[in-house]
């Protein structure tokens, strides 16, 4: 084996007029398809998943009920000294009450979003899920029109201005104006780091670059709430965050465009100049072989005509071109809406849950550390499809448990094991999304099914709270939804270690042939 593959690396060296090319996964896995140049990437991209978490996971923490005092109000409702009382009771009791904590400690206590006005909670989440919901599709066509790296500029801009609002605005209008703009940013950062990531990766290791990004993710969030529990004034959450945003900005002078972008535009020289950067840093051989289409690019550039081949732009209705694109983008379309509801209502369920919030909030990020390390080896053994399948199933098995657990114990208990599944389900539909799609046209299906699933995350923190209201469980619901998601996996490829799809007649083309 060692010598066939030394063999081949001398092959692509020492005959760069080869008359055949190459893949993009041949010449990435000549360079190394998983080395020190991909670690000191995903150490910058890391960035991202902190400042991502920093505002998701902590702006429940953000939204916890203040303590109130009452006056004239005791169990016997004959005491005119202050003390101690719920939220409700304040509210319902018709006493005369105040704020017992620090002004400004929560959302709640700074803008005093209690009793009648309490129904305004629910529209911060919302609001930021409506700025993902705008960003994720807007930032998908960008970047694959314009480049993953120029969408992760314009989003971390974005990320920048909005954390300022929301360290220094001073009204209720610019909060919610300052958590929209989050969203929007959040969603590009997120999009184009999974993909980016996942494109300077040789197709064996996918899933490994996948499972890196997710981990990170899940320990910035157990972080965060270690942070809150120190730090709890709900500024200090985003101070923190705009530091790393600017930071994020000036370090990403150090991160290449993708180099598979750069084959689907016909930019085969950037494309071999990132490829040989990465060769270098690996301390691995150059590659000087030609990819594939290059060598079809450069005789109709030095034809008689002289003309350059147009690069294609796609939009989302050319997902519904094909009928292989139709089917795959309806499936993954309803198992985002089911990943964003289930996933965002366990999380917005956290102020109700019971025990100690920012220990939970902890162990919720323990949970998505756990679901990171043993969802890759599953992927790699079981494949994509089934570990969809397995995930959603579990997921809502454990809601269900919730729902009927017969003391708060059990159901914080449940509440962890639901956080795990549907975390595992997040990443594999991370990993998954990217690789049933064609490059030329994978970040605008990625955010165009994103997009579609924000219809959930929207939903989510305006449902719990209503339903909460009502004296009704969300878990039944969510759960349900779980159980219908499974029956729609089956259209879907399984893509395991296949060499990604660059241009959308290949999809097209290979659908035909299969058939």
């Amino acid at each position: 084996k060692r010598e066939k593959k030394m063999s081949e690396e001398i092959k692509i060296i020492a005959d760069p007029i080869e008359e055949e090319s190459y893949t993009l996964d041949e010449a990435l896995s000549h360079v190394g398809g998983f080395h020190r140049f991909q670690m000191k990437r995903f150490a910058i991209l890391s960035l991202v998943f902190v400042v991502k978490y920093g505002i998701v996971s902590n702006l429940p923490l953000m939204e916890l009920r203040p303590k109130m005092e009452c006056k004239g109000f005791d169990s016997n409702g004959s005491d005119d000294s202050w003390v101690s009382c719920t939220l409700e009771e304040a509210c319902q009791s018709g006493a005369e009450y105040r704020i017992a904590q620090e002004l400004g400690l929560s959302l709640l206590s700074e803008f005093g979003l209690i009793c009648d006005r309490e129904y305004l909670v629910g529209f911060f989440g919302s609001v930021l899920m409506v700025g993902y919901f705008t960003g994720v599709y807007l930032m998908g066509v960008i970047s694959d029109r314009s480049g993953r790296k120029t969408a992760l500029l314009y989003s971390t801009i974005v990320a920048i201005v909005a954390t300022t609002i929301l360290t220094f605005g001073p009204a209720l209008w610019m909060i919610y104006l300052g958590f929209a703009l989050c969203g929007f940013a959040i969603s590009g950062l997120n999009l184009v780091t999974f993909i980016l990531a996942g494109e300077m990766c040789e197709a064996q290791k996918r899933h490994l670059a996948g499972t890196f990004c997710g981990t990170v993710g899940a320990v910035a969030q157990a972080l965060a709430a270690i942070y809150a529990y120190f730090f709890p004034q709900w500024r200090h959450l985003i101070a923190p965050i705009l530091g790393l945003t600017i930071l994020l900005l000036v370090l990403m002078k150090y991160l290449p465009e993708s180099p598979r972008f750069l084959v689907t535009h016909f930019r085969f020289k950037e494309a071999k100049q990132v490829l040989n950067l990465i060769a270098d840093e690996n301390k691995r051989s150059r590659f000087y072989g030609q990819l594939n289409g290059e060598r079809n690019y450069d005789e109709a550039v030095n034809g008689q005509n002289g003309t350059k081949p147009k690069t294609s732009k796609y939009s989302a209705l050319d997902l519904f071109k094909f009928k292989s694109l139709r089917t795959i983008t309806v499936s993954l379309s309803c198992l985002w809406i089911t990943f964003c509801l289930c996933y965002y209502g366990l999380t917005f369920q956290l102020p109700f849950i019971g025990g100690n919030p920012f220990f939970n909030g902890f162990m919720l990020g323990v949970m998505e550390i756990l679901a990171s390390v043993i969802t890759g080896p599953i992927l790699a053994t079981i494949g994509r499809k089934r570990t969809v399948t397995l995930t959603l199933a579990l997921t809502g098995t454990t809601l269900v448990m919730m729902d009927y657990s017969p003391n708060e114990d059990y159901r914080i208990f449940f509440f962890y094991l639901s956080k795990f599944t549907v975390s595992a389900y997040s990443l594999v539909l991370y990993i998954f999304t990217p690789e049933v799609f064609p490059t030329s046209i994978r970040n605008t299906a990625v955010g165009f099914n994103s997009m579609m699933g924000r219809f959930g995350s929207i939903l989510a923190p305006s449902l719990v709270v209503y339903l909460k209201g009502m004296g009704i469980s969300p878990c039944t619901i969510l759960a349900a939804v779980a159980f219908f998601a499974t029956a729609v996996v089956q259209p879907l490829p399984e893509t395991g270690d296949a060499e990604l799809k660059d241009h959308v007649e290949e999809e097209h083309s290979a659908t035909t042939k299969t058939a």
